[in-house]
């Protein structure tokens, strides 16, 4: 069964945006609904976007308005390598890159037209910087945002 509908749309696009551009760290985004959060593998990057929420309201008497929101999370296991063997913390610095990541995906994504899809930035929303259970109990980097774009239709197109 395909679908058109303006959250996966809007999902779909994230997506493509961030896999079309460069960051500081290599990753691969994908779109999907079920994400374990602890990762099984370890040594690579994990960007999943998730459709979360669609909201739609009249904007006219002919046109409907949608407000995707869109969940990013970015998860990282660390290997052996990103621990001090000393103190078995993991490494500070391997954090803080993973954190600088976050901060570029949420900048790129903000006050952006997707170029994928038609749809108008709105909003940007942490959901957790990082969440340190994941970090002590999995040797897990975990942080989620949730971004909110905008659409119109002429009101027969949505029905």
């Amino acid at each position: 069964m395909s679908t058109t509908c303006e959250l996966v749309q809007v999902a779909d696009a994230v997506a493509a945006e961030l896999n079309a551009e460069s960051f500081s760290l290599p990753f691969t985004a994908v779109r999907h609904y079920e994400t374990a959060m602890e990762l099984e593998e370890t040594g690579e990057i994990a960007v999943d976007v998730v459709p979360v929420s669609p909201g739609m309201e009249e904007e006219s008497d002919t046109t409907l308005r949608f407000d995707s929101a869109v969940d990013v999370a970015v998860r990282y296991k660390f290997t052996s390598a990103d621990t001090d063997p000393a103190t078995g913390r993991i490494n500070t610095l391997a954090v803080d890159d993973l954190l600088n990541l976050v901060q570029e995906l949420g900048r790129f994504l903000s006050l952006r037209r997707l170029t994928e899809f038609d749809a108008v930035f709105v909003s940007i929303e942490t959901m957790f910087g990082w969440v340190p259970d994941h970090l002590q109990q999995w040797s897990q980097f975990t942080s989620i945002f949730r971004v909110t774009y905008r659409t119109s239709l002429p009101a027969e197109e949505a029905a």
